[in-house]
């Protein structure tokens, strides 16, 4: 009875992540507009503009009282964490401009 149940368990569990997986693999490729898209409205210097930027740039930039954060954001501080010391965001441009919307 309990490997039955076990089995049902892991059953589930499989069906509820393949189906997970692929509404993501269908959101992304079917929105024109998200960001990776080949199609989408961005070029390829904002695509790499954006794939530079990590979270520490993005909190340092728009928190002006932070002084420092860890390299990796989505860790807890520790000890052993190295911090960057408010990180400036790379040089570059994410603005879309009109050429770029008359053209698509």
């Amino acid at each position: 009875m309990v490997v039955v149940v076990v089995v049902v368990v892991v059953l589930v569990v499989l069906v509820v992540v393949m189906v997970m997986a692929d509404q993501f693999a269908r959101l992304k490729t079917g929105n024109r507009l998200f960001w990776e898209h080949e199609s989408s409205l961005m070029t390829v210097e904002q695509k790499t503009y954006i794939k530079g930027v990590t979270l520490a740039h993005l909190l340092c930039a728009n928190l002006p009282s932070l002084r420092a954060t860890p390299k990796n954001s989505f860790l807890p501080p520790s000890d052993s964490a190295f911090f960057l010391w408010s990180p400036p965001l790379p040089p570059g441009s994410i603005i879309i401009s009109p050429k770029t919307l008359s053209s698509s």
